[in-house]
């Protein structure tokens, strides 16, 4: 009897042990399986934590696609907080429809410009005449009042008017102008500063000094300098500003520079030429530059497709369209991912009187100029964002682009 008990007791510590053995088994499994998933997750929380390598300040080669083009167009806009004015000096319609049948350089569904959901056209005579110079076209474009040819910032009698650039100032909003010019050209001057002619490039330099735009980008470094040098204080204010002499001098002192929080003046070194994206990238780096809670005003101008028409050179006239609207492209972009913000595209006149042949068969060589100054003929609007649709399939006079601009800069819709 006694064996038989001593039998079963060593059967129920077996049985026991055995279980045991089991359990630890299962434990030891799930503490490595959650030791495993700790690891797991501090593996991945390590791997996302990683420092993300810093995107480009600019793009080397501006892209768009026809996706982005339908997305911009449908995209539903709110009134706008940013405004974008764009200017193709001297660029005309024919210079649009040429630029579409003959450029290599154009995107591969066609122009942006061109493909716009709103699009009309604007009368461009002067005060002083029916055909109107930069200078006085620029002066409407940017306060509403017409003036006499050759006057920046004026009316007829000499008196200073307002400017869309100043409106934005006084409106909390930064400010910017970008061209392919001098900062000193007409059209520059015409949306920043005043003076009773465009020739005074002197005193042009010291207005643009003393204003003192967010962004200024263009050509014409030795002559700002030369212009500013007249007075000491004005010379004083220019160690106050970020200053890049040229283009390759950008990225840098944009993201890296001690005075990357100053007022940025950027030239470019040489007329910004057709065929590449300089423009355009000109263009992308203002954006970034300028983006603020309180919104902007930037001013783009290509002056190009003006030299071109000036110099009757008919591939000058196709590249520099197809130039500008890589700019135009990103711009349009930024509006896509920035719904608050106006785009609003024109022409200060056009140059070169340049004529298409009858029908569609033709050759670049037929087409022709008909003058080498400017001509009266209306330009193109074209425009994306909130209210513009005021401009499509009307024909209104560029003051009335200009006080639609103001208005928005206002925030009086």
């Amino acid at each position: 009897m006694k064996k038989i008990i001593a039998l079963l007791l060593s059967l129920v510590l077996l049985v026991g042990f055995v279980g045991c053995g089991e359990q630890a088994s299962d434990v030891s499994s799930k503490a490595s399986s959650k030791v495993s998933s700790v690891q797991s997750v501090v593996s991945k929380n390590a791997t996302q934590s990683k420092v993300p390598e810093p995107e480009p300040f600019y793009s080397k080669v501006i892209t768009f696609t026809k996706a982005d083009l339908d997305k911009a167009n449908s995209t539903q806009y709110v009134k706008p907080k940013n405004i974008i004015f764009m200017v193709g000096d001297g660029m005309g319609l024919n210079d649009i429809t040429i630029c579409n049948k003959f450029s290599d350089f154009k995107f591969d569904f066609g122009l942006v410009l061109d493909q716009l959901k709103n699009k009309g056209f604007a009368t461009t005579k002067s005060a002083s005449s029916e055909v109107t110079d930069s200078a006085a076209s620029a002066t409407a474009l940017a306060t509403g009042t017409k003036t006499a040819n050759g006057m920046v910032g004026q009316d007829m009698y000499g008196r200073d008017l307002k400017n869309i650039s100043e409106i934005a100032r006084e409106c909390g909003k930064k400010v910017g102008i970008v061209t392919s010019d001098s900062v000193l050209g007409a059209t520059p001057s015409g949306f920043a500063v005043h003076n009773i002619s465009r020739n005074n490039t002197a005193e042009l330099a010291l207005s643009f000094m003393k204003f003192k735009p967010d962004v200024l980008i263009g050509n014409g470094y030795n002559d700002f300098i030369s212009g500013i040098s007249a007075e000491e204080d004005t010379k004083a204010m220019f160690k106050n500003v970020n200053v890049a002499a040229d283009f390759g001098m950008f990225e840098y002192c944009l993201t890296k520079s001690e005075k990357k929080d100053l007022p940025f003046f950027g030239f470019t070194g040489f007329g910004m030429k057709s065929g590449d994206y300089r423009l355009g990238q000109a263009t992308e780096m203002a954006l970034k530059t300028l983006e603020n809670e309180n919104g902007f005003f930037l001013m783009i101008e290509n002056a190009g497709t003006d030299s071109a028409g000036h110099s009757n050179n008919i591939q000058g006239k196709v590249d520099n369209v197809a130039f500008f609207d890589k700019a135009v492209a990103v711009a349009v972009k930024y509006c896509m991912e920035h719904p608050d913000t106006m785009l609003i595209i024109t022409s200060d006149h056009e140059t070169g009187g340049v004529t298409l042949p009858e029908g569609d068969d033709y050759q670049l060589s037929d087409v022709k100029f008909t003058t080498d100054g400017h001509s009266g003929v209306n330009v193109g609007v074209f425009a994306l964002g909130y209210g513009t649709e005021y401009f499509n399939g009307k024909t209104v006079d560029n003051t009335d682009i200009a006080k639609f601009a103001i208005k928005a800069v206002k925030g009086e819709w």
